[in-house]
């Protein structure tokens, strides 16, 4: 058994460090950000005829969710200590999956070695666009960006309504947890 143990440890350990966290995160060190309490979030600007789309609707609902378990409260813009600001970046990615196809020729025989002809092909790459979700946090006297998390998993076409509500609400819950940094 103690055998065993070890491989099964390294593979555990080896796959553990392949994984890839749900978010990232960058800020400015020289921000104050344990001092900010409320906030405003500035929607990006709709192509739409100025209506919310579903996805503006489920991260607004999410950014207020988690900023209210921050205990951080929603004012008026001109009010606010912070803006959270919000995109959904095109994120292109190759799609390679698929069947394949593929024959081969062996001859040989009498000792003579073998003889061999093969040939593959594989399901032809397209484009697929998918969507990165992207926060920021603004210094409304600054006027410039102070924290920022993206995901790094995407949204996607083929995800239902559901599947979109719960991945949302987990990147942006994952995205404030350690907010503000410490």
């Amino acid at each position: 058994m103690p055998r065993l143990l070890l491989p099964l440890l390294s593979l555990l350990l080896f796959l553990t460090a392949c994984t890839q966290a749900p978010v990232s995160f960058d800020y400015d060190q020289s921000a104050y950000l344990k001092t900010l309490k409320t906030y405003a979030i500035s929607a990006p600007a709709s192509t739409n005829g100025g209506f919310q789309s579903l996805d503006n609707n489920r991260i607004e609902t999410a950014l207020r969710s988690a900023l209210a378990g921050r205990q951080m409260q929603e004012v008026p813009a001109d009010k606010a200590d912070f803006l959270v600001s919000y995109r959904v970046e095109a994120d292109r990615q190759l799609d390679t999956s698929g069947v394949s196809f593929g024959f081969g020729v062996s001859g040989g025989g009498g000792g003579m070695g073998g003889i061999g002809v093969g040939a593959s092909t594989g399901p032809k790459a397209k484009e697929v666009v998918e969507g990165k979700l992207v926060v920021d946090v603004i210094d409304p006297q600054k006027k410039q960006v102070v924290w920022s998390a993206r995901a790094n998993e995407n949204l996607t076409d083929s995800m239902n309504s559901a599947k979109r509500d719960k991945l949302i609400g987990f990147l942006v819950t994952t995205m404030f947890e350690g907010f503000p940094p410490q």
